[in-house]
């Protein structure tokens, strides 16, 4: 990722609200995979929150050692098309990503062609 990927903390106001405009703001600064995206609002974000604390930190994630807070990690959900009802399964993901037994250091150091997936199926 190039250096535009390092989004940080704050909010951010675009001039072309189409879905389009999202987009190209988005992969201007390197933020996404180049799948559709759903704008992070504050609202919506805020549906994910649920008076939650939004900056609880869910896990700190290798290699780096990122903080992956409540509020990131919704505002991502959001952007995934996630429905608020299913955020308790993400956070609960990322929350497994952060545990060392699980070794994610070692999973994303490799060369095999590994990565954690978790699926879910059915209500929530």
């Amino acid at each position: 990722m190039g250096e535009n990927a390092q989004m940080g903390e704050g909010l951010h106001e675009i001039d072309d609200e189409s879905p389009e405009g999202l987009y190209a703001f988005l992969a201007e600064r390197e933020w996404g995979d180049g799948l559709p995206v759903v704008a992070p609002t504050q609202e919506r974000v805020g549906a994910m929150l649920a008076g939650l604390d939004p900056d609880e930190v869910l896990a700190v994630l290798p290699p780096r050692g990122g903080s992956a807070t409540r509020r990131a990690v919704a505002v991502n959900a959001v952007m995934a098309g996630c429905p608020p009802e299913v955020f308790p399964v993400v956070a609960t993901a990322v929350r497994a990503l952060g545990q060392q037994r699980l070794n994610l250091r070692g999973v994303n150091a490799t060369t095999h062609p590994v990565a954690p997936l978790v699926i879910v199926h059915g209500d929530a």
